[in-house]
C-alpha cells in the first residue's frame, strides 16, 4: 500500500501562520493515505492524521534532539509499504531538513522523497544571520535541493534563483488555500464597522516593519479622513497601545477569515520577505482589496487581466493615497474584487493545484 507522509520541524497543527495554512491545505488535498509528522511547542496532537513530537519551548537544539525520534517514527509508518513518499515542509531553517534527510535515508534507502521549499533559506539566512550560519545554510541547501528525488519552488522567480544559485531545475507549486477553510466563517465573535486587517507575527522582522509602518504612518494619516477607522490586528507579538488599535493577537481560523472578509481593504507595507503571502492569496478569494509594495505581493500575478483588486507601488505615500481613494469608495472596490475572485479560486485553489502536483510526481515515478 502506498502512504505519504509529511514532515514538519515547527507547528502545523492548530494551523497559526501562513506557513502552517499552506502546509496544512496542501495535507488535507493530497489523496490516499497520509499522516503528517511535526514538532510542535504549542499543542500535542496525536491521533490518525498527525503525529507530534513536543517540546515545552522552540529551540534550535531541541528541534535537533527530535530528529531521531521524529524520523524513527516516520520509518515504523512507512515499514512494508511500497511507492511511498515522504514530503518535507521547507519553512524551517534547512539544517532540520538536512538532518532529517540523512537520518531516513539509513532506515529507507528508496523512499521517494519531495521537498516543499516555501522560500530560499540562503536568503533569508543571507540577510538574517551571521556570515558561518548562511554560509553552512547554502550548502546544505544545495544537497537538499541536489539529492531529493523531486523539488518545488512557489514561483517561476524563484525557480531562476534555485537555477542559478544550485544548478536544479524544481517543480512550480504555487502557495494556495484549501477551499473549505475560507467556507467556515462561522463565529459569534463581532469586529468593528470600519477597519483595515493586518495578519502576521510581530516578531517576524518584515511583518515587525510593516506593523510599524501601518501605526506610525499609514493609521494617524488616515484617520484624518477616517476619523472612526481602525485597524485590527492578528498574529501575535505586538504589546504597544494605540486608539485606532485592534489587537486580537492568535486567534482561531474561522474568526480569522470572518475578519478578513469583512475588512474594508488589506494593507501591506512589506520592503523585504520570502515568498507568497497567503493572506494576500485568502483576500483575493475572498473578493477583498489588496494593497502592497511589490515585495509584498511578490509571487502572485497582480498584472493579470483579470486583476480589478490589487493596487501595487513601492511609495508609501502612493500606497496611502490607494487606500484613501478605496476606503471613500469601497463599496465600489469591494464589488470589483468580488467579481474577479472566482478566478483567483481557480488559480490558489489548494485542490486543483496538488491535483496538477500529483500528477506530475506519478509521471516521474513512473518514469
Amino acid at each position: 500500500m502506498e502512504k505519504t507522509v509529511f514532515v514538519a520541524f515547527y507547528t502545523v497543527y492548530p494551523s497559526t501562520m501562513g506557513s502552517s495554512e499552506v502546509s496544512s491545505s496542501f495535507f488535507e488535498a493530497w489523496s490516499g493515505e497520509k499522516k503528517i509528522f511535526q514538532i510542535s511547542h504549542i499543542k500535542n496532537i496525536n491521533n490518525k492524521k498527525t503525529y507530534t513530537k513536543f517540546i515545552k519551548k522552540e529551540t534550535p537544539i531541541k528541534k535537533i534532539l527530535q530528529i531521531v525520534p521524529l524520523a524513527i517514527a516516520v520509518k515504523n509508518y512507512l515499514l512494508n509499504t511500497k511507492n511511498s513518499n515522504i514530503i518535507i515542509e521547507g519553512p524551517s531553517w534547512i539544517g532540520y531538513s538536512f538532518i532529517f534527510y540523512i537520518i531516513i535515508k539509513l532506515f529507507l534507502k528508496k523512499i521517494f522523497i519531495i521537498y516543499h521549499s516555501h522560500s530560499i533559506e540562503y536568503e533569508i539566512r543571507k540577510k538574517n544571520s551571521f556570515f558561518f550560519i548562511s554560509f553552512i545554510s547554502k550548502i546544505m541547501e544545495y544537497f537538499i535541493f541536489n539529492n531529493v528525488n523531486l523539488a518545488t519552488t512557489v514561483s517561476t522567480k524563484e525557480n531562476i534563483k534555485i537555477r542559478n544559485l544550485y544548478n536544479k531545475n524544481t517543480i512550480i507549486l504555487p502557495n494556495g488555500v484549501h477551499l473549505k477553510k475560507l467556507n467556515n466563517t462561522k463565529s459569534k465573535l463581532t469586529y468593528p464597522k470600519k477597519y483595515i486587517f493586518y495578519s502576521g507575527s510581530y516578531l517576524y522582522g518584515p511583518n515587525k516593519q510593516a506593523i510599524n509602518m501601518l501605526n506610525n504612518y499609514f493609521m494617524p494619516e488616515l484617520l484624518k479622513e477616517f476619523p472612526d477607522l481602525k485597524l485590527v490586528l492578528t498574529g501575535g507579538g505586538y504589546n504597544l497601545k494605540h486608539k485606532w488599535l485592534i489587537n486580537l493577537g492568535i486567534i482561531k481560523k474561522n474568526y480569522l477569515v470572518k475578519l478578513l472578509k469583512n475588512s474594508k481593504l488589506i494593507l501591506t507595507p512589506i520592503y523585504e520577505g520570502y515568498g507568497t503571502r497567503i493572506k494576500i492569496i485568502e483576500a483575493l478569494m475572498l473578493g477583498v482589496p489588496v494593497i502592497s509594495t511589490p515585495k509584498g505581493i511578490e509571487g502572485i500575478n497582480y498584472k493579470l487581466k483579470i486583476n480589478q483588486c490589487c493596487f501595487v507601488d513601492e511609495k508609501k505615500e502612493i500606497l496611502l493615497r490607494y487606500a484613501i481613494t478605496i476606503l471613500k469608495n469601497n463599496e465600489f472596490y469591494k464589488k470589483k474584487a468580488n467579481e474577479c475572485k472566482k478566478n483567483y479560486i481557480k488559480i490558489y485553489s489548494m485542490e486543483n493545484i496538488t491535483k496538477r502536483f500529483e500528477t506530475i510526481v506519478k509521471k516521474i515515478k513512473n518514469g
